[in-house]
């Protein structure tokens, strides 16, 4: 069953990610957990058939059970693939430390342009003083 596709904006763009014998599979690459699948789609690299389907595979990932990423007892363990190469991420998981890093250097980037334009017009209008 259709879960999911890679989107434009990764290396595995048309590449279908499948509910099959109990397991979600990425095309070409194998079994993945739901982990997994629930972090491609938080890097924005999945385009789900409905939204159904999203909170499908999210609730079984906030089981985080074996038997949810549907491992038989001896079978094959699902891979936690790094992530389709080429992408937003190169294959980082984005972790909540690292997205509040970017922010405050985002901000802080921000707060010294605004002093530096600050800087500026004070200049610009001392310079510009009518007698």
């Amino acid at each position: 069953m259709l879960i999911a596709t890679f989107g434009a904006n990764t290396a595995w763009v048309g590449t279908r990610l499948t509910w099959v014998d109990g397991r979600f599979v990425v095309e070409g690459q194998g079994p993945v957990t739901p982990e997994t699948v629930m972090d491609y789609d938080r890097q924005g690299h999945l385009i789900w058939v409905n939204e159904g389907a999203r909170a499908w595979v999210g609730s079984r990932a906030a089981r985080g059970t074996r038997a949810a990423a549907g491992v038989a007892a001896g079978g094959d363990e699902p891979r936690m693939l790094a992530g389709p190469a080429g992408s937003k991420s190169d294959g980082l998981p984005r972790t909540e430390a690292r997205t509040v890093l970017l922010k405050r250097i985002v901000l802080l980037v921000i707060g010294i342009l605004l002093v530096v334009n600050l800087a500026l017009v004070v200049m610009l209008v001392g310079g510009l003083r009518l007698p």
